[in-house]
């Protein structure tokens, strides 16, 4: 008996912070009220004592019971109020639980559980725009700055607060069960830090990188980037192709542009599509849905306007413009 009553003395404390726990003892102890109650001042069994202590505390009322002594009366008033008080209470913690985690899920204190999501470590010109691009509900952006926060919240992502160079901050955003991996630090020094520490979790996950310096790229992909992007890079050779017309850079930007008319997607060759073990010629993809392939994508390697005996295989990826419609029409023609 002693050693129970130590064992109680220890453990109750820290079971009582839990709010489910909380409830549960003290649900279990008005049901032991109760049929403590009936049985030695009504005299009933254990069972029917049990019983009417449900149906009291649940206000059912089935008229199969009503005490038979004053005090079995009084007894029942007060079982009656402490179902209400507890139901009440329970009630209670609950939202304050559910408002609680509601409060620390904006402030990006939970651990992420999803999976296949997307997770931006760092924060910029460019991951805001990659963020917009993206939607919100699938990413999750991992950064200190409470600016940053509220930038995420409002664009309808969710936000992890920590450091993107520390492994149990990368662990708190679950990179390794992420579909991909945004890396953007604002320096190329901790863009390698923050990649060393996501490949040390995770040697599979895919990353995307950006580069400060064109110098660094080749650093940054040794570091474990799938693919590297310079802004910089990009902008000074389109500012140079608008010297003349300016028809390259236009379109590039048309392409991409938010509300353009057409738009460059990847679409996948599944098992079973009907253009797999298929020549580009006899496939005829622009005749039959309107989008212009401009590449295929294999394994590592991109093709550039592919051949026309170039045959389709499971596992290809398309890189094709066109209209929503057309594109519509090219994952229905290929089974995608």
């Amino acid at each position: 008996m002693v050693l129970i009553v130590e064992i109680i003395r220890k453990h109750l404390p820290r079971v009582m912070r839990v709010p489910a726990a909380r409830i549960f003892l003290l649900a279990a102890a008005v049901i032991a009220y109760g049929t403590l109650g009936f049985h030695f001042i009504e005299g009933e069994s254990w069972t029917v004592s049990f019983y009417w202590t449900f149906v009291t505390i649940g206000t059912v009322g089935y008229g199969d019971y009503s005490p038979s002594t004053p005090l079995g009366m009084y007894f029942t008033v007060t079982l009656i109020v402490l179902g209400i008080g507890t139901f009440a209470i329970a009630v209670e913690t609950l939202l304050e639980f559910l408002i609680k985690r509601q409060q620390m899920r904006l402030m990006g204190l939970i651990d992420v559980v999803k999976s296949k999501h997307v997770v931006i470590c760092g924060w910029s010109e460019s991951t805001l725009e990659c963020l917009r691009e993206l939607g919100g509900s699938e990413v999750f952006v991992l950064a200190e700055d409470e600016g940053v926060r509220k930038t995420v919240i409002k664009n309808g992502a969710n936000f992890v607060h920590g450091d993107p160079t520390r492994i149990s901050d990368l662990e708190k955003a679950n990179v390794k069960g992420a579909r991909a991996v945004i890396v953007d630090m604002g320096s190329d020094s901790e863009t390698i830090h923050c990649i060393l520490g996501i490949r040390k979790i995770d040697s599979t996950v895919r990353i995307i990188a950006e580069a400060e310096r064109y110098e660094n790229i080749e650093q940054i992909r040794m570091a474990g980037a799938n693919q590297v992007i310079s802004p910089f890079v990009i902008s000074g050779r389109l500012m140079s192709k608008s010297i003349d017309d300016g028809y390259e850079a236009m379109f590039v930007q048309d392409v991409l542009a938010e509300g353009s008319t057409r738009r460059m997607v990847e679409v996948p060759v599944p098992p079973e599509s009907p253009i797999e073990g298929i020549s580009v010629l006899d496939a005829d993809i622009h005749e039959r849905t309107g989008v212009i392939v401009i590449g295929v994508g294999r394994g590592d390697e991109l093709i550039i306007d592919p051949p026309r005996d170039y045959v389709f295989q499971k596992g290809d990826i398309i890189l094709g413009i066109g209209k929503n419609h057309e594109i519509d029409r090219l994952m229905e023609y290929i089974g995608s």
